[in-house]
């Protein structure tokens, strides 16, 4: 919490939303629903139509649960940062110690109390122990009985910290047996590269679709395009049961080096009545035959919604002519908020890739749009016209005909006076 805000409107910034929501979850956690709801409605009754600041939610809390709270609220509303916890491992015979420091600048952030649990899987089975970090170095000992096969810190992933993990190599790969979505998840972002296709073999076959969605997108940052991953992804573009799930597919194998084996697929599923699914197969499709999906995106225009417009969009910004002019003119002026945001890009993406006299005439609209230009748009608009300057400037030095010169130097001129308004 910040008292020293310039304007209103900076309060609402990603810590009064983001990590304050996730603060006040922390909380729920620590407290129980009973305890946190009632403590709540104990708050609102007590203040309503009166204005409050944190310390009211505080006592409300306590009144209700009986605890001091004064600890959780300091650390987490009232100091800066958050913490950054490291993470190791001592096995000796049938006992486990874990040491976790606090590795953040303790002199701009405190040392927290954090209240977590530990998971220590003996072959493959958990048994779980609470406890109650607050000093900067601590370790905690646990007793083991079998094969230890994995060891999570912050169990329930409560804790609003980065926590860096020393874990060997295999106890990564049975966490995606582990329970939680974030278990998976965090399993797969700290993988080693020589598990990496097998951890994501295993993952496309999750019950949950958020895993296999993960997977999918693991494969695609890393690059695996083994003979099972691919199979296992091609059998998901063509039937998994959840329509995000497929279309993710369908961006895989779009980024495949053969990915013209899978056209029939694409071409056939830019008219499935997902639009998850008709808008990835568009996208793939235009990579391989952009004539054809234009005709594709033409024909799907009038109905389009959500990822199937953005691209139609994309395949305009990408491959359209200048008949597609009064498309994203008319867009720029109806739009609002974050499509307004994704559109004035692919706008510029737009007029990047069209005959010189086309681009001049469409810089019509984006100076409208910046001079126009309220709130975050001023920045989004500034932001647009330095990246046509640079367009500009590079057409400048590979152009030889005086008079063409001449017409990029006044857009130049031009993008300058806007910018200096």
């Amino acid at each position: 919490i910040r008292f020293d805000y310039s304007d209103k409107e900076d309060m609402f910034d990603s810590h009064s939303y983001a990590k304050g929501g996730r603060i006040l979850h922390m909380l729920r956690h620590y407290l129980g629903d009973d305890a946190f709801f009632n403590g709540l409605k104990l708050y609102l009754n007590q203040n309503a139509f009166q204005t409050v600041e944190i310390h009211q939610l505080r006592i409300a809390m306590e009144e209700v649960c009986g605890q001091d709270l004064n600890w959780f609220f300091n650390q987490w509303f009232l100091a800066s940062g958050h913490p950054l916890l490291a993470v190791d491992y001592v096995v000796e015979n049938n006992k486990l110690i874990v040491k976790l420091e606090q590795i953040q600048d303790h002199q701009t952030t405190p040392v927290y109390r954090l209240p977590m649990a530990i998971d220590v899987y003996q072959d493959g089975q958990a048994v779980r122990h609470l406890i109650d970090m607050q000093d900067k170095v601590q370790s905690f000992e646990f007793d083991f009985n079998g094969t230890l096969t994995n060891v999570v810190v912050d169990a329930e992933h409560m804790l609003l910290a980065e926590i860096f993990d020393e874990k060997p190599k295999q106890w990564w790969l049975n966490q995606l047996d582990a329970p939680l979505y974030m278990d998976q998840k965090i399993a797969l972002q700290n993988m080693d590269s020589l598990l990496m296709g097998q951890a994501i073999a295993k993952a496309l076959t999750n019950d949950y679709w958020g895993v296999r969605s993960m997977a999918i997108s693991s494969a695609i940052k890393n690059k695996i395009a083994d003979k099972e991953t691919i199979q296992l992804i091609s059998k998901i573009a063509e039937s998994d049961n959840k329509t995000k799930v497929r279309a993710k597919a369908i961006d895989y194998l779009a980024q495949l080096a053969n990915n013209q084996d899978y056209l029939a697929l694409f071409e056939q599923n830019t008219k499935h009545m997902s639009y998850a699914i008709s808008g990835a197969s568009l996208s793939a499709l235009s990579l391989i035959d952009p004539a054809k999906s234009l005709e594709i995106a033409d024909s799907l225009l009038s109905t389009a919604k959500n990822a199937q417009e953005k691209s139609i969009k994309t395949v305009y910004a990408n491959h359209g002519g200048a008949d597609k002019m009064d498309y994203f003119v008319n867009l720029l002026e109806t739009e609002s908020n974050y499509a307004l945001f994704s559109t004035t890009g692919l706008y510029v993406d737009f007029l990047k890739n069209q005959e010189l006299s086309t681009t001049i005439k469409g810089m019509d609209a984006l100076e409208k749009l910046s001079v126009e230009a309220t709130s975050w748009m001023v920045w989004v608009s500034e932001r647009l016209l330095q990246e046509m300057k640079v367009y500009f400037e590079a057409e400048l030095k590979n152009q030889n005909d005086k008079e063409v010169k001449n017409q990029i130097k006044a857009q130049v001129e031009r993008i300058n006076g806007l910018l200096s308004l």
